[in-house]
């Protein structure tokens, strides 16, 4: 796909973002010698437009300078839950107040830490009212440093006119080329690194000086390969990994991309086709279906009725063997530990905090230390704690287990027991 690409230099003299300076690039994904222009960024919007409306995808890249970079550890498992939690580990990290700063995630790490671009949101936000107020909306925003492709144990420096971009797994940040000794402040694990590579205008006797006495210091510390190589080609040409970068475009900037459009005589035959090939299949696989769901359900029955009654030998009616228990509790004079007793009473208290919209989601029977565990799902943590207290007025113990916050509310365990 045709792509173009709208670069925000810096540092800039004008406060107004229509007229920031910024290189223009046309280039498709394979292409290696675009066309940059430098132009002023409100100069180009009709042309922008015009491409985008041909189907050109627009990446805008940001200075790093207006944003942080970190990585964070985080109890999540996807990138939803790793946004949703991102505040209230990074707040203490920012300048500013967390309500005033966009926090973006990329891909888990493979050390299981996730990388965390925050931006501020008021300009953010005026970037993309500046361009959509053109009728043009960004397919992806980046930072430039954290689009510099790295490896492990690679630490990769570029000086460029007056900054200075260094990129490694941990670090993606930019600094004026004046405050070039905070470069190894900024290095805090030199044992990290392997291999440095630095990139510097050949013709720039400051960039060489540097160059050198940086190469010098990083043998001097650490048993590190440093290389030296001249920057022949334009910046953008180093800011192609977009796969290693952190789309900004998350959260509530997040934009859903228009998919190409289909004429409507191919949507109808795609649905006719559809829906003789799903009558079809269905007819033939109806029969295999519901006995593989009927074995399903079996099997389920009796790993449940196992769990409630590990001594279980033999289960070849799980149904009737289960309310044969139930009967055979009820009758004896069984002790206030019984499953029926403490099920019994856990309902009860369920019930008598039905407001508390807490729901079974399932539930364990441990017969030798007479314990029901059950898992629930809750609005929130102070819903399974009433359930708790309303268990314990019934002259039960109740220990929460767990509590832990996802998209579908809170999902937590807790364990019964007979006796206050």
């Amino acid at each position: 796909m045709k792509k173009m690409t709208i670069r925000l230099l810096w540092p800039q003299e004008q406060a107004e973002i229509g007229q920031w300076q910024c290189e223009y690039i046309r280039a498709s994904a394979t292409d290696n010698n675009p066309d940059v222009d430098m132009v002023v960024l409100a100069d180009i919007l009709p042309s922008v437009f015009a491409s985008q409306s041909q189907g050109f995808a627009l990446h805008v890249i940001v200075p790093a300078e207006i944003a942080l970079f970190e990585r964070v550890v985080l109890p999540a498992r996807n990138q939803r839950q790793a946004l949703q939690a991102l505040p209230f580990l990074v707040e203490e990290q920012l300048a500013d107040d967390v309500e005033n700063t966009h926090l973006a995630v990329g891909r888990k790490l493979s050390d299981g830490s996730w990388p965390v671009l925050a931006i501020n949101t008021s300009w953010m936000q005026s970037l993309l009212n500046y361009l959509q107020g053109h009728g043009i909306q960004p397919n992806a925003v980046y930072v430039d440093a954290n689009m510099l492709a790295t490896k492990d144990s690679q630490l990769c420096i570029i000086m460029h006119a007056s900054r200075v971009l260094l990129r490694s797994h941990s670090i993606a940040v930019a600094i004026d080329i004046a405050n070039a000794p905070l470069v190894m402040q900024l290095l805090e694990n030199f044992s990290a690194y392997r291999f440095v590579d630095i990139y510097l205008d050949p013709d720039n006797e400051k960039q060489q000086i540097l160059a050198q006495q940086w190469a010098t210091e990083f043998a001097a510390l650490e048993e590190i390969k440093t290389t030296i190589e001249p920057l022949t080609t334009q910046l953008s040409s180093f800011l192609s990994a977009e796969m290693a970068g952190i789309n900004l475009l998350q959260g509530r900037f997040f934009f859903k991309q228009k998919s190409e459009g289909l004429s409507w005589w191919h949507v109808g035959i795609a649905a006719v086709l559809l829906l003789v090939i799903g009558q079809t299949t269905l007819q033939l696989t109806s029969g295999w279906y519901f006995n593989g769901a009927a074995e399903i359900a079996e099997r389920s029955a009796e790993d449940q009725y196992r769990k409630l009654f590990p001594s279980a030998r033999q289960v070849s009616d799980p149904r009737k063997r289960l309310a044969s228990r139930l009967a055979e509790a009820g009758s004896s004079n069984s002790s206030d530990s019984s499953f029926v007793t403490v099920f019994g009473s856990s309902v009860q208290a369920l019930n008598s905090v039905a407001d508390a919209g807490i729901t079974i989601q399932q539930l364990r029977y441990d017969g030798k230390r007479a314990e029901l565990g059950l898992d629930l799902k809750a609005g929130s943590i102070e819903q399974i704690d009433k359930f708790k207290q309303a268990l314990m007025k019934r002259s039960l113990q109740a220990d929460i287990d767990s509590a832990n916050e996802s998209e579908e509310g809170v999902l937590g365990s807790i364990k019964i027991r007979a006796g206050a």
